[in-house]
Parts: C-alpha cells; sequence; structure tokens
C-alpha cells in the first residue's frame, strides 16, 4: 500500500490500498487492503483483516506481537499485545495476551480482556455487548447485549444474554442471568453460584437468589433466597449438621440468618429460624 513499509522479518504482506501502515519483522504476518494506520510489530501469522468493509470503517489496528492472532471485521482503533490464536472484531477494544480469547461481535465497542485463556464475549458476529471487561482466569463467557460488565478472574463464568451492568468477582463455575433480563447482579466470590436477581448479590458456595424476587442477597453455602429486598446467611458445619445464628424477623423483608439448607420464598413460612432482637449501637466519647 502507498506510504507502507515491511522493515524486516519473512513472508510479511501488506496489500494494496492498506496506506500508512508498517510490519516491523516476525514472519508470514498480513495487512489487508483498504486498512489505514495499522501496525504488526514482530511475531509470526498474525493478521489484520478488514473482511470487505469500507476503508472509512477499519484501521488505525495494531497488534504488537505474538502468534496467530487476528484482528478482524469493523475493527476500527483495537489492539492486541501479545499471545496466542486471540480474535477481536469490534471498534476501540483491547486483548492484552493470553490464549485463544474472541470478542466476536462486530458492532461492539470499548471492550477489554486482559488475558487468561479461552474467553469469549458476545454470541454471534451480528450482537452487542460493549463496555466489557474480563481480567484473567479461564473460560469465561459474557453474552449478548450484556454491556459495562465486569468478570475480574477465576474459571468458568457466565453472564447470560441481556445481563447488563452485572459483576463477577472470583471463584469457579459462577453464573448470572440464566433466564434473561436479569441486570445488576453481583457474586462477589465463591463457586457454582447463580444470580437470577435483579440487583441480587452472592457471596459463598452453591447459592441461588432469584428469579422472581429482586435485591436478593445470599451470603454462604447452599441458600436460596427469592423474598425481594431480603439478605439470607447460613452455614453449614463440617460434621454435616447445621447450626441456627438467629434472624430477625423478615417474612418481607430484611435479614435472615440461619442454617446452610434455609430457603427463603415469597409466601413460604421461614422455618429453622429464631428471632433476635439486635439493639441500639451505644455511642461514647473518648477522651
Amino acid at each position: 500500500g502507498d506510504y507502507s513499509s515491511v522493515l524486516g522479518g519473512v513472508y510479511n504482506g501488506i496489500l494494496t490500498g492498506a496506506v500508512w501502515s508498517v510490519i516491523a519483522g516476525g514472519a508470514d504476518n498480513l495487512i489487508d487492503t483498504n486498512l489505514q494506520g495499522s501496525f504488526i510489530g514482530a511475531g509470526t501469522k498474525n493478521r489484520i483483516r478488514t473482511a470487505n468493509f469500507p476503508p472509512s470503517s477499519v484501521g488505525y489496528s495494531a497488534i504488537v506481537g505474538g502468534t496467530n492472532n487476528l484482528i478482524d471485521g469493523i475493527s476500527r482503533g483495537s489492539f492486541i499485545g501479545a499471545g496466542e490464536g486471540n480474535t477481536l472484531k469490534g471498534t476501540n477494544s483491547i486483548i492484552v495476551g493470553g490464549k485463544d480469547n474472541i470478542i466476536q461481535d462486530t458492532n461492539s465497542s470499548g471492550n477489554v480482556i486482559v488475558g487468561g485463556e479461552s474467553h469469549i464475549l458476545g454470541t454471534a458476529a451480528t450482537t452487542r455487548s460493549s463496555y466489557v471487561f474480563i481480567g484473567g482466569g479461564l473460560n469465561h463467557q459474557i453474552d449478548a447485549t450484556s454491556d459495562y460488565t465486569v468478570i475480574v478472574g477465576g474459571r468458568d463464568h457466565l453472564i447470560g444474554d441481556g445481563g447488563s451492568n452485572s459483576f463477577i468477582g472470583g471463584g469457579a463455575f459462577n453464573t448470572i442471568n440464566t433466564l434473561g433480563g436479569i441486570k445488576f447482579g453481583s457474586i462477589l466470590s465463591g463457586e457454582r453460584n447463580t444470580c437470577d436477581s435483579s440487583y441480587g448479590f452472592i457471596i459463598g458456595s452453591s447459592n441461588k437468589v432469584g428469579p422472581n424476587g429482586l435485591f436478593c442477597g445470599a451470603i454462604g453455602i447452599s441458600v436460596t433466597n427469592d423474598v425481594s429486598n431480603t439478605l439470607l446467611i447460613g452455614f453449614a458445619e463440617r460434621t454435616g449438621k447445621t447450626r441456627i445464628y438467629g434472624a430477625t424477623n423478615a417474612t418481607v423483608g430484611g435479614l435472615i440468618i440461619g442454617t446452610s439448607t434455609l430457603v427463603a420464598s415469597a409466601g413460604a413460612a421461614e422455618t429453622n429460624l429464631i428471632n433476635v432482637t439486635v439493639p441500639a449501637p451505644t455511642l461514647t466519647n473518648s477522651q
């Protein structure tokens, strides 16, 4: 292309119409036709490809290094740092490194995968999830129309289609929005938790909130909460026995603290609970 250069390496190419572009080195790297202002630094078999989009829609993207990385589709202003087998589609997005990570929404924008392996952002080339962040870990997936979502780390987390403004911190095998339409869900840590409550949150293991209640919370092990505006806390002893830690009266809303097998649901009577009165704190002045 005009005003473009291949500075070194072997079997590197810049095709016709790819103006103001550079391949610095490496082997078998390619900048496709009609791309503007694109850059491949080094590595092998890296591609910046247009997929027949007009020049005004693509370009100004970069792959610094690595192998078998691809920036494809409407990928204006996107970046892959290094790694292996990463694929990026969409504008103004970044894959810093890692292996076999995919941002596959061609209409998406502003997405980031920092590292890790086998992450998938988006379910099809025609759908969109924008302003999404995956930090690291293994096998995370954020489906379509799940804007403004975050997975920090861990493994095998899923934020389902439409689960916008949701957050998973860490752990393993956690899921938000299995039924669709759940927003603002949070799983801070733990494993095998399911959040199907909008504005719901979970900490612990094998807990579930939703799908009927809003603002449902669960902390502990194997507790289920489907009462709106309610926090359920339950724990299990290693002996297999359960211990009741106390609870405030919470038929409609409030705090429930009970056993690990306790289930709170709208219209159902809570069992294995004790009611406690929590005194107001006493404030003292110290000299």
